[in-house]
């Protein structure tokens, strides 16, 4: 977090991603990495990685109803736009050729995905915490 404050934001996106992706990783160590890392990459001007990143911390810690949670809520507030290239979506800005594109309404119904998904495993650890009484 210091050096994404200091505006290494390269460094700060290279920490974020291999704490994010480590399986050891503490749930509590992640709170807010998500967006923070998106953000790196918006300042970078890399929007086109972000997607990439936001399903591969899905992949590393489906468990993780807080992170599911992040990553939902840095679907709602990304960019909505890109550009179609040779058959793939391409967020944010492009120089030369490509269709623009609109991403809203995807990004809103993977962020509702991933809400129903936390919100699953909240459901089933409480159940699992009343089975005990």
């Amino acid at each position: 977090m210091k050096l994404y404050s200091d505006g290494n934001y390269a460094e700060a996106y290279d920490g974020i991603r291999r704490l994010v992706l480590s399986k050891d990783a503490d749930p509590a160590a992640l709170s807010g990495m998500i967006g923070t890392a998106a953000n790196c990459l918006e300042q970078l001007n890399r929007l086109d990685e972000v997607d990439a990143f936001r399903e591969e911390a899905v992949a590393a810690h489906p468990d993780d109803w807080q992170l599911l949670a992040q990553v939902a809520q840095s679907y709602v507030n990304t960019t909505n736009y890109g550009f179609m290239i040779a058959g793939e979506f391409h967020r944010g800005s492009h120089r030369g050729g490509g269709r623009v594109m609109n991403a809203a309404a995807r990004d809103r119904v993977r962020a509702l995905q991933l809400l129903r998904q936390a919100i699953q495993q909240v459901e089933a650890a409480h159940e699992q915490s009343q089975a005990g009484w």
